[in-house]
């Protein structure tokens, strides 16, 4: 039965992504050579928090 739902499952995917269907091939043949496909994003990823910030996170929980 959990095949069925992972195939539904797959098939909404591929529906709802379908550039990334088309993608999908030439990404992994580039993973294959040794070569990583750049990030396809809309923006650039937020930062990440200095130490000073996980520090005071940290310090706050005790």
């Amino acid at each position: 039965m959990a095949s069925v739902y992972r195939a539904l499952a797959e098939h909404a995917k591929r529906e709802a992504y379908p550039e990334a269907v088309e993608q999908a091939p030439a990404d992994f043949a580039a993973l294959q050579a040794g070569e990583l496909p750049g990030p396809r994003t809309a923006g650039q990823p937020e930062p990440a928090p200095s130490v000073d910030t996980l520090v005071n996170r940290s310090a706050a929980g005790r």
